[in-house]
């Protein structure tokens, strides 16, 4: 009786083809994703991520601050004396002053190299646990968990001498803390106008312009 040449189990060659087509994929996918992800001049995360990332952060500053209410039995406000951490949350909006004549009077290609020494010098001032982000042209966002408006009012200085220091351009600054009933877009929304008023100061003054709110 001839044996069957088929066997009930793959061979071990195939388990490595397997196993090989799925790791293509899996870096295929992780690629994809990270090109949807990312922004492909600077390689600093996009908008699609701080949608992303701040819906997570604002959900875990919510549970944060529910815990505290449950266990303290004391609703949880700033400026009380007691910071937990782990309730705290802000952003920063960032935006370079008189880029546009900079990009008219250097060209496309400088003002693009420019850019992406603002965000290696913007991630130098931040934790590792910030998110830096460009949101479109040459305005940029970080993200700051467990930091509270006096906080991220230090970092946005920080970040804007770093940035004149390294980048030799001039940046404005606002900083936004984040507040019940807040989403990424209204949080976002304060601190890109507390950037238009520093950029106003900017215009009656020499220094750093960074406006907290």
């Amino acid at each position: 009786m001839k044996n069957c040449s088929c066997s009930g189990s793959p061979s071990g060659n195939t388990v490595g083809l397997l196993l090989s087509v799925i790791a293509s994929q899996g870096a295929e996918i992780e690629k994809l994703r990270s090109s949807v992800l990312q922004d492909p001049l600077t390689g600093l995360w996009n908008e699609a991520y701080y949608l992303k990332r701040m819906a997570e952060e604002i959900a875990k500053v919510e549970r944060a601050r529910y815990e505290h209410e449950r266990t303290t039995g004391v609703k949880y406000e700033e400026g009380t004396g007691f910071e937990d951490k782990d309730c705290l949350l802000a952003l920063l909006y960032l935006d370079l002053d008189g880029f546009k004549e900079f990009n008219d009077w250097h060209g496309h290609d400088h003002a693009n190299g420019v850019l992406k020494k603002v965000g290696n010098a913007a991630k130098q001032a931040l934790r590792r646990s910030d998110s830096l982000l460009r949101l479109h042209g040459d305005e940029f966002l970080a993200i700051l968990p467990r930091t509270d408006l006096a906080q991220a009012k230090r970092v946005a200085e920080k970040v804007a001498k770093k940035i004149k220091c390294l980048a030799g351009v001039t940046v404005s600054v606002g900083a936004a803390a984040y507040e019940i009933g807040d989403d990424p877009l209204t949080i976002r929304c304060r601190a890109e106008k507390k950037m238009y008023e520093a950029k106003r100061e900017r215009s009656r003054r020499v220094g750093v312009a960074v406006e907290a709110g």
